[in-house]
């Protein structure tokens, strides 16, 4: 849609006979960029509304949401496209628009939840042992332990995203933990 310029419509709302002429002069249309219907529509709602720029959109609430819409998957974006039309729509023609725009599959970055004291606590840890020898480290009886989780699950979510955008990343808190110990 061409936007008629302010100064072009305040000249003729001062000056209709001169609007006049500009409605039936062609010439004057290509100079400006616009189309003789533009001008005519665009001076009609200026008389009526009294703005010239474009009307207010409905209020009404978007079918997808911004915080919902980067979680959907290709087949739950076909359900709601397909729900009420009588032209079905393909996963795979999904799937190419959104490559289309610029949207690709990225698996969210999930990390544990760490807080200023438990950094603290780590960089602490780590400088009281950096000037232990290979000797040392040799005497040490070395333990791990494995992440249980009870609810929830650790699979990979996937997010649709711009390429070069950045996630916010997910933060996950651990559940339980199980010592395992051995020697070695």
């Amino acid at each position: 849609n061409a936007v008629v310029p302010t100064h072009v419509i305040e000249h003729c709302l001062a000056h209709p006979t001169y609007c006049f002429t500009f409605v039936h002069d062609a010439l004057t249309f290509r100079k400006v960029k616009v189309s003789v219907s533009t001008v005519s529509f665009t001076i009609k709602r200026h008389s009526e509304s009294g703005v010239h720029s474009h009307r207010k959109t409905s209020d009404r609430p978007k079918e997808i949401t911004e915080s919902k819409d980067k979680r959907l998957t290709g087949q739950q974006l076909q359900v709601q496209l397909n729900s009420g039309h009588r032209k079905q729509v393909l996963v795979s023609t999904v799937k190419r628009r959104l490559q289309a725009t610029g949207l690709t599959g990225q698996i969210a970055a999930r990390k544990p939840l760490l807080r200023r004291q438990n950094k603290t606590k780590r960089l602490a840890s780590v400088m009281k042992r950096c000037h232990r020898t290979t000797e040392d480290w040799k005497k040490v009886l070395w333990t791990d332990e494995s992440k249980l989780e009870i609810f929830g699950s650790s699979l990979r979510i996937f997010i649709c995203c711009r390429v070069g955008e950045k996630m916010a990343v997910c933060l996950q808190s651990v559940i339980a933990s199980l010592p395992i110990w051995g020697c070695h």
